[in-house]
């Protein structure tokens, strides 16, 4: 009986440290925001976190990291021409453009079971949510 009930409990134990670990991971993955802009990070700094984050979670080649990269710096320039030139009233709606634009490319880049993960993870994202808000206005 003894051998039953510690065989369940670290079971549950174990069940739990799994359960924690993939919760801190979506939530990273949740994260990655392409065009979210900060001040205190150049458009360079911002692509290459972002770059990093899907790198990790997708587990992209070299070539293909190489060629989000680029594609995360030119969102993050135009997302800083965009706050610079923009009306404040149409920013959202550019944001919403750059960032399905961004994920259209990205995904040009990835093999299909690649694909669908980005497509799982951008669809959990605040941006896609801020997104989907904007295009229901």
């Amino acid at each position: 009986m003894k051998k039953i009930l510690f065989s369940l409990l670290a079971t549950l134990f174990v069940v739990g440290l799994f359960a924690q670990n993939n919760t801190a991971r979506q939530t990273a993955i949740n994260n990655i925001s392409i065009t979210t802009s900060n001040a205190e990070r150049s458009p360079a700094q911002r692509a290459e976190a972002v770059t990093n984050q899907i790198a990790k979670a997708l587990d992209v080649s070299k070539t293909q990291s190489e060629a989000i990269y680029q594609i995360n710096l030119d969102a993050a320039l135009k997302m800083d021409e965009i706050g610079k030139y923009a009306q404040a009233e149409i920013i959202p709606r550019k944001h919403a453009a750059l960032f399905e634009d961004t994920n259209a490319k990205i995904l040009r880049i990835l093999k299909p079971e690649q694909k669908t993960r980005y497509k799982a993870i951008i669809q959990k994202s605040m941006q896609y949510r801020k997104m989907q808000s904007i295009e229901k206005q």
